[in-house]
């Protein structure tokens, strides 16, 4: 027990009996720095939504037991006032009550924990949300209009319970140090974030922002206002033709991914999908990586499965410390992985994974999988811990370390990202990223060698994410250029093309729909769909 008992209480719910002590001068315990910023959206379709694209899923509790509920509520109508089997009803909808309660609270400590971890600073809306959810019925003489929609809202946001969630959220950032910061709510879901434009017109749905030009026709920018991140007038995504196009192009998991992403989905979805991609050693093959086919776990394939258990955040699998287990027991004595393992059948597969060497530690195999594994790890604790990304971690430093020549513009830019995402936690980091950048040109864009005509990398593929430490190594004007390159890449059919080599034919449509999730997942967490 920590801090001086004040006050002790006794209470009881259905069957369940509760000792509730009070305490003063409760010791705090500051979490390391997380170098990080966040605001926080509640919502009903996604209980939160980041300003850095996360999405949180709404587990609708209530909504879940409702059936049952609603049963055992006829039941009760049933039965006669004062008689035995009254007495079990009340007591069988009091647990279900109760249930759900504890579920909420539970899942609210989950979600709060995760971005107390995360953020150092939180900023959310003052809501009101006795007012919020009040009745539209009206009176007889003046009665309301949509109330069953005004009805529905009001049970779902009473659902995500959004009280008990600040509460919880606001306990566990004073007691990690970090600051929670309330603002009025007045206008922000109709103020562009770029350039402070408000106007209705600006929020065309609750799907879709885009700030709408204003008198002399610049996009929610003055004139003499400097152009940043991506907002700009030829900045428009169209977001309904996506789903459809996936239907037709993509595999099931990136359509769960896009579901998860855009709030419609949620983790067990996406996971049941990774899952058929899973051997039973705890790697992952049979195409994860779309240009490697080949059934047998491959460290190449680590990456995409990182990604996975980054997206499902706050909620974490074990198949994410499973996979760590299997990279260690394919680790060279270097500490490095290789950049492919033997493989038994190279049909559909790139000569660049058949021709690969299982005996030599590759930076770039290496750092891309650590830099996604550091990012599960900040929700994480069981990958945070693993001795295998302690390992990689050391092992990616070294080898970047000694770099003498300008390295290939994938190693390039896995380096920046694995440096970005130790940023905070390795004190070489730093220095290394900066000498890093010396090697990217003004405009950013690397041409890969060996690759297409056209292929190059470009700023967002060094630095995808907004506020991190590789956004350094480009000017704003860069960055958004480049925004506004990835935005106009959708194509007429909804989807973002690649400018590498088609190696087969699922290979080829397949990354079509990876990169036109991954296409969204970093407009959106620029703030920009």
């Amino acid at each position: 027990m920590r801090g001086r008992v004040k006050t002790i209480s006794v209470k009881r719910e259905g069957n369940r009996w509760y000792v509730v002590l009070s305490c003063d001068d409760v010791p705090a315990e500051p979490l390391p720095a997380a170098g990080a910023v966040a605001g926080i959206d509640l919502g009903v379709a996604a209980l939160v939504t980041t300003s850095d694209g996360v999405h949180v899923a709404n587990p609708r509790h209530l909504a879940a037991t409702a059936d049952r509920l609603a049963a055992a509520q006829r039941d009760l109508a049933r039965k006669r006032r004062g008689s035995t089997r009254r007495l079990k009803e009340v007591a069988r909808i009091a647990a279900l009550c109760g249930k759900v309660g504890r579920q909420r609270v539970d899942y609210a400590h989950k979600v709060a924990n995760a971005l107390v971890r995360g953020y150092d600073v939180i900023v959310h809306e003052e809501l009101r949300i006795a007012n919020m959810t009040r009745s539209a019925s009206g009176t007889v003489e003046a009665p309301g209009r949509n109330v069953a929609a005004k009805s529905g809202l009001n049970r779902g946001i009473l659902d995500a319970g959004w009280g008990v969630f600040l509460t919880i959220l606001s306990h566990k950032a004073e007691s990690a140090g970090r600051e929670l910061i309330a603002v009025n709510p007045a206008g922000t879901s109709r103020t562009c974030a770029r350039c402070g434009h408000c106007v209705r017109e600006n929020r065309a749905t609750q799907a879709e922002f885009r700030c709408r030009p204003r008198p002399g026709g610049v996009s929610g920018t003055y004139k003499s206002a400097p152009r940043e991140s991506g907002h700009d007038e030829r900045m428009n995504v169209n977001l309904s033709v996506i789903p459809a196009f996936l239907a037709g192009h993509a595999r099931l998991l990136d359509r769960r991914r896009h579901d998860l992403l855009m709030g419609d989905g949620d983790a067990t979805g996406v996971l049941a999908a990774l899952e058929g991609y899973r051997n039973a050693d705890g790697g992952y093959g049979w195409g994860l990586e779309p240009d490697l086919r080949a059934p047998e776990s491959q460290p190449g394939a680590a990456l995409h499965a990182f990604e996975v258990f980054e997206e499902i955040a706050p909620a974490t699998a074990p198949q994410a410390a499973a996979l760590c287990d299997w990279l260690e027991s394919v680790t060279l004595p270097d500490g490095g992985l290789p950049f492919v393992l033997p493989i038994g059948d190279t049909a559909a597969t790139a000569p660049w994974w058949a021709g690969g060497d299982p005996a030599v530690s590759s930076l770039q195999i290496t750092s891309v999988s650590a830099a996604a594994a550091h990012r599960v790890a900040v929700h994480d604790p069981a990958v945070a811990a693993h001795p295998w990304l302690e390992q990689a971690t050391r092992y990616c430093l070294d080898a970047i370390q000694a770099m003498k020549e300008p390295p290939h513009a994938y190693v390039l830019a896995f380096a920046v990202r694995f440096l970005d995402a130790v940023h905070d936690t390795r004190p070489r980091a730093a220095e290394l990223l900066k000498r890093l950048g010396d090697h990217i040109p003004e405009d950013g864009r690397v041409r890969v060698e060996g690759g297409t005509e056209e292929e190059a990398l470009r700023p967002l593929d060094f630095a995808p994410s907004p506020g991190r430490p590789a956004r350094t190594l480009f000017e704003p004007e860069v960055i958004a250029a480049d925004l506004v390159r990835l935005a106009g890449q959708q194509r007429d059919d909804g989807g973002w093309a690649v400018d590498y080599a088609r190696i087969s034919p699922a290979g080829a449509m397949e990354w079509r729909g990876a990169a036109t999730v991954n296409a969204v997942k970093i407009l959106r967490a620029n703030g920009l769909v």
